[in-house]
């Protein structure tokens, strides 16, 4: 692998996180980003944020979440962002603006979240109780 081409990063990235190794998938997601500069798409922040949640046991960090914003400022209509974004506002105890985050979701051919616990793309009324549901573990731990 050529440590100065962003495709094999992007590619070692996916791998790690198959293998469910997220720390080492965001240093490789991170590494691609670094490389491509303000090209970075907004899916590869979005895949970012995830390994990082990912890697926190399903809770959006702050570095997380300036990943999914970064997402959005790219392209506002990027889901796993968006989903993200609502989860983070459910898990900090906003439930009401996280369900009203989450009833926008849906209606997108993009990706879903690939841990998301309700795919928000197919799913928008589930998504919103999968979301709070999601959020009320995080509030009892």
């Amino acid at each position: 692998m050529d440590p100065a081409h962003p495709d094999g990063w992007i590619l070692l990235a996916r791998t790690y996180t198959r293998l469910q190794r997220y720390d080492e998938a965001a240093m490789a997601y991170g590494r691609a980003i670094a490389l491509l500069g303000d090209e970075a798409p907004a899916d590869l922040w979005s895949a970012y944020g995830e390994v990082l949640a990912l890697a926190a046991g399903g809770r959006v960090t702050a570095e997380a979440k300036t990943a999914f914003e970064t997402a959005l400022k790219i392209d506002p209509k990027d889901e796993p962002a968006r989903y993200y974004l609502a989860l983070h506002k459910a898990q900090n105890g906003d439930t009401a603006a996280a369900l009203a985050s989450s009833a926008r979701l849906g209606g997108s051919s993009r990706r879903c979240p690939s841990s998301a616990a309700a795919c928000p793309s197919r799913l928008s009324h589930s998504s919103s109780l999968a979301l709070v549901m999601t959020a009320l573990q995080f509030q009892r731990e």
